[in-house]
């Protein structure tokens, strides 16, 4: 990849970070509800232009597009049913229950990437080694986001 794609695509995702966060932190609805799906619709773009690897890669990649795919379409779904309760007044209840449908086929796709790269990480070494390292690894990262943004 040359230097400047990759400062192309830093910028892209430099600019849609500051436009999320300034929607956020406004409290910008709207904004944010248009603007929610384009973080898969980036990843995505980035994943299949600059992602790169072997030949064992490409089932993970494979995997990860398809939960990128998912959740864009996911998030495109339950932003026009967020734009219609907005416009209509109704209740969020079954707009709830449609987005737990949908994001839950993209965790599932995300999980089963997590597990083809748990079995590539893995192989030729012990697996309960690297399970435990990813165990502690995992909680240490929690506990800091938790100490971070809690306390």
């Amino acid at each position: 990849m040359r230097n400047r794609t990759k400062l192309t695509a830093c910028i892209v995702v430099l600019v849609y970070y500051l436009l999320y966060s300034v929607s956020l932190i406004f409290h910008l609805e709207l904004s944010i509800i248009l603007l929610k799906p384009l973080a898969a619709g980036i990843a995505f773009f980035l994943l299949e232009n600059y992602g790169y690897g072997s030949a064992i890669h490409k089932k993970n990649k494979r995997l990860v597009a398809y939960a990128l795919i998912a959740w864009f379409v996911a998030d495109l779904i339950t932003a026009g049913l967020h734009l219609w309760v907005y416009r209509t007044g109704s209740d969020l209840t079954q707009v709830h229950d449609v987005e737990m449908i949908f994001y839950s086929v993209v965790r599932l796709l995300l999980l089963g990437a997590a597990i083809e790269l748990y079995y590539y990480v893995s192989k030729g070494s012990n697996r309960f080694q690297t399970m435990s390292e990813i165990i502690t690894i995992s909680s240490c990262v929690i506990i800091m986001t938790w100490l971070v943004f809690t306390q």
